[in-house]
């Protein structure tokens, strides 16, 4: 489970060793930190492959406290709203719950993402040396 992750050291769900279907994020919606980019891809970014939970935090004071909010309740929220459903969702998947999880959005293949490079010359050529062709 990832919450408020800026990125992992994976490019997809599937590369941290387990079921991308096994894998869950949650962001809150103004968290700077989780929606820094700071580590590659997000893995709330659907093309990361990992199901997102949501996350009802309306934060409140400085930008940071969003970051924070992810395991409160009604009676500890900044703000005194209930921000209980990051909480809510995680114990649910914890508690092998899973169907009763709201979500963003499942878990998904994992996307390709497009080169801003062009692709390499189908034929690359040859760097040893040549043989001159004999002269008429």
């Amino acid at each position: 489970m990832l919450v408020g992750s800026p990125g992992v050291e994976a490019s997809n769900a599937s590369q941290l060793g387990i079921p991308a279907s096994h894998v869950w994020t949650g962001r809150a919606p103004a968290n700077p930190v989780a929606g820094s980019g700071w580590f590659g891809t997000a893995p709330t970014d659907p093309s990361f492959g990992a199901n997102q939970f949501t996350v009802d935090s309306t934060g409140g004071g400085p930008p940071m406290w969003q970051h924070g909010d992810y395991f409160d309740d009604k009676d500890d929220n900044v703000n005194g709203t209930d921000g209980g459903s990051s909480l809510t969702n995680i114990a649910y998947i914890i508690s092998g719950q899973q169907n009763k999880v709201t979500l963003v959005h499942p878990a998904l293949p994992p996307q390709p993402r497009t080169n801003p490079l062009p692709s390499a010359p189908s034929q690359i050529p040859s760097t040893s040396p040549r043989t001159p062709d004999p002269q008429p």
